[in-house]
């Protein structure tokens, strides 16, 4: 679908409005030009006073010929007078202020959303952390660096709090020590996300499978789910019991600002189901791997209710201030 924008050109004597329709030209770009010359856009000749379009040569331009590239100019106060239709009113401001302060905006060809609706995207891009911006597929100066997993055992400071707290559900399940925990790598390295301190079992007794941590073994699920008698003790996810982690998402995006990205994280519902069945840690997964031939109608039952409950749990960690969310599966 052809993308069509409108830019506002200032010079010191008159105003020039560029409208051009981009069709599949991948990505464009503005630069800042220092001096009043002429440019040429595939045989198009046209004089550029503060920036000009630039085209790059891609694969999708493989066939395209120049002049079905149609540029029209209006100067004056006619350049005041024209404008798209669904423009909003301000997007020539818009404009103007991104070219000031950074040079560019980019489009892409296989975007179909309407050229207010881009330039919206793009003033709000601006204040996006750098992870943020390389997971939406913007450009970015240098790829994001983050601990993919929370504080661990690396952290001298995470340990010695750890020896205050020996209880790992206590830890990631108070919200002062889940945002004091979070903060600690952000604190010492300064990366570019910072995940919350939890676990991908937190949620579970938020939907009716209680467990416990033990220190020596992990995760202990005291009633796994074998039986088609057993699904009844699922219920549907209570987000009241995990206003922890709500809490603690809304605190981190207030301390870490836009300097990086708050990231959530959830299991996914695989990996979720192994330890609902198998009980606890397998490096086998024995149990479910059964299950798949001699009672399939009851792995699809659980896999159905995790999915639906994880999607929830994912929605309730974005609406309270992650950035992004990270999906673990084995």
């Amino acid at each position: 679908m052809p993308i069509s924008a409108t830019l506002s050109i200032s010079s010191g004597v008159t105003g020039t409005l560029l409208s051009v329709e981009f069709q599949q030209l991948g990505r464009v770009e503005i630069k800042l030009s220092q001096k009043p010359r002429k440019h040429c856009i595939y045989g198009h000749r046209f004089p550029s006073y503060k920036c000009f379009w630039q085209v790059p040569r891609s694969r999708k331009l493989k066939n395209f010929k120049p002049r079905e590239l149609p540029l029209h100019f209006a100067y004056g106060k006619d350049a005041e007078d024209r404008s798209l239709s669904n423009l909003s009113e301000d997007t020539d401001e818009m404009f103007d202020e991104l070219f000031k302060k950074y040079g560019k905006v980019v489009f892409r060809g296989n975007d179909q959303k309407l050229p207010s609706a881009e330039v919206d995207d793009d003033v709000e891009s601006l204040s996006y952390p750098l992870l943020v911006k390389a997971a939406k597929g913007h450009l970015v100066s240098r790829p994001p660096a983050w601990m993919m997993r929370q504080a661990g055992r690396y952290m001298a400071v995470y340990r010695k709090l750890a020896e205050k707290h020996p209880s790992f559900r206590e830890r990631s399940e108070m919200t002062d020590l889940i945002v004091q925990i979070s903060l600690q790598p952000w604190e010492a390295f300064r990366p570019d996300g910072v995940i919350v301190f939890s676990d991908i079992l937190t949620p579970l007794p938020a939907f009716g499978v209680p467990f416990d941590i033990d220190e020596m073994k992990g995760p202990v699920i005291q009633s796994p789910i074998c039986l088609e008698e057993d699904l009844k003790a699922l219920h549907p996810l209570d987000l009241e019991k995990l206003q922890f982690v709500g809490e603690s998402l809304k605190i981190l995006r207030k301390e870490v600002g836009d300097y990086a990205a708050v990231l959530g994280f959830v299991g996914a519902p695989w990996t979720i189901a192994t330890y609902i069945i198998e009980g606890s840690t397998t490096r086998t997964y024995t149990t479910i791997k059964s299950m798949c031939h001699t009672a399939p109608h009851i792995l699809r039952a659980l896999l159905s209710h995790l999915t639906k409950a994880i999607s929830e749990y994912i929605i309730f960690q974005v609406e309270s201030g992650a950035h992004c969310i990270q999906i673990f599966d084995s």
